[in-house]
């Protein structure tokens, strides 16, 4: 036993500890661990190397009590160390879990699409979508930007509606068409991509059967104020075809070479109109209104240039300059009007012989005819020089001349070799109003064995 006080060792017997008094306690009042015997152990051997020195002892169980509180201190704190770095540790973890800096970006609505031609985006994915700086509004798969002006829609994963408006100088362009274009920019800017036409009440809306998408560019005083882009399902493509097949007399001839078979399957009555859609579709407006009114009907037609500046050789293709021609030799052999039927004959007409008669040149190309108009003295006024005037041959005895701007010569022959000349107005010129009034013509030829 030892003094729990000095460490000193005690007798049983003792009542006190003979070095520092404290009183000795008895076997039943303590209970001492194996560490604590260790620790008297240890404070044994210290009082035993300096026996006798109550204050040398004194220090070194002092000094064992702070070596005691040293060590439950250090171990708190590396507990507490270990605690803050699970903590940092953590923290990085979860950080980990946050979106990446690039999907922030990607969900970051763009201010400014004005580089942007949005038609990149038909058929593309959501991912692409939000590349292009467009916001997803709640999980409809409906994509915004500007304000809701610029509307992305998807189906089955890809892009398949774009609605453009609002301010032009922000929003993004469709196939080169611009928010502020004019009806015909837009137009001539979609022909390519979109050449099926359709008439609207206050805009333009064009289509391509191929990829099953139809366009449609709201105007306001002529200038583009919305671009809507979608996808048709085939029954709506479906109703579509039908409803031009009801429209059209020829619906393919802008597309296809026609087979005689197929333009002589209508009727005689239609040919006319058939080869003239072809010519209403790029916007030529009729002298004859009765043709005009026709198309006017069509839903599609929209007339747009007089026909005196419709250049045909520029703006027709081939397809339809084949058609034309084609229609033309059907209708002349169904109608009795072809040139092989036509009782006119080639050659020089005159009606008079000083020099300010008149003096009318006609020449007949297998379906074709050709007049100069002038007179003794000045022979090709009209048409001379090589440029002869190309005219239409109407039926067995009459041709036209439609000379534009409401001007139209009109030549009935009463036989092979005269005819009369009439006019619908004036031309400008006294010296051909002269001779155009209700004029008598003979052929050269034909006259001097009359």
């Amino acid at each position: 036993m030892f003094c729990r006080k000095c460490g000193t060792e005690l007798k049983d017997e003792w009542q006190v500890c003979p070095n520092c008094g404290e009183p000795v306690p008895k076997d039943n009042e303590e209970n001492i661990t194996e560490q604590s015997k260790e620790v008297l152990n240890d404070n044994k051997t210290e009082k035993t190397e300096h026996f006798g020195d109550s204050e040398t002892q004194s220090t070194c169980v002092s000094d064992n009590k702070k070596s005691s509180k040293g060590i439950i201190i250090g171990v708190v704190v590396a507990l507490i160390v270990i605690g803050v770095a699970v903590f940092f540790l953590l923290g990085k973890k979860d950080k980990k879990i946050d979106v990446p800096k690039e999907d922030k970006k990607i969900e970051t609505e763009v201010s400014d699409f004005s580089k942007q031609d949005f038609e990149d985006l038909v058929g593309k994915t959501e991912e692409d979508v939000k590349k292009a700086g467009l916001v997803e509004k709640g999980t409809s798969g409906k994509f915004e930007g500007l304000s809701g002006n610029v509307v992305v829609m998807l189906g089955n994963g890809q892009v398949n509606y774009v609605e453009i408006s609002g301010d032009a100088t922000k929003a993004p362009t469709f196939h080169g068409v611009s928010l502020g274009m004019t009806e015909e920019e837009a137009g001539s800017k979609l022909a390519d991509a979109y050449p099926q036409t359709s008439k609207e009440t206050n805009g333009i809306r064009v289509y391509n059967l191929e990829t099953k998408a139809t366009v449609l560019c709201g105007l306001t005083d002529g200038k583009v104020d919305s671009i809507i882009y979608r996808t048709m399902d085939d029954a709506e493509l479906q109703n579509y075809q039908n409803s031009q097949t009801q429209e059209y007399i020829f619906p393919d001839s802008d597309k296809k070479y026609l087979s005689e078979d197929e333009v002589r399957s209508v009727d005689a009555s239609q040919l006319s109109l058939g080869r003239n859609e072809i010519f209403a579709r790029h916007g030529y407006i009729f002298k004859d209104d009765s043709i005009n009114q026709y198309f006017a009907g069509k839903s599609w037609y929209q007339g747009t240039v007089p026909a005196d500046q419709f250049d045909m050789d520029s703006v027709l293709n081939d397809f339809e300059r084949k058609n034309v021609e084609l229609i033309k030799k059907v209708e002349n052999e169904v109608s009795g009007t072809s040139s092989q039927s036509f009782i006119g004959i080639e050659g020089t007409y005159q009606c008079g012989s000083d020099d300010d008669s008149g003096v009318i040149g006609v020449s007949i190309d297998g379906n074709d005819i050709y007049f100069t108009i002038g007179t003794h003295s000045n022979p090709g006024f009209l048409g001379g020089i090589g440029g002869s005037i190309k005219g239409t041959i109407e039926n067995s005895n009459t041709a036209t001349i439609d000379y534009g701007a409401g001007l139209i010569f009109k030549m009935v022959w009463k036989d092979k070799g005269v005819f009369v000349i009439t006019r619908t107005t004036s031309s400008g010129w006294d010296e051909i109003d002269d001779i155009t009034d209700n004029v008598e013509y003979v052929n050269a030829e034909y006259y001097g064995v009359s």
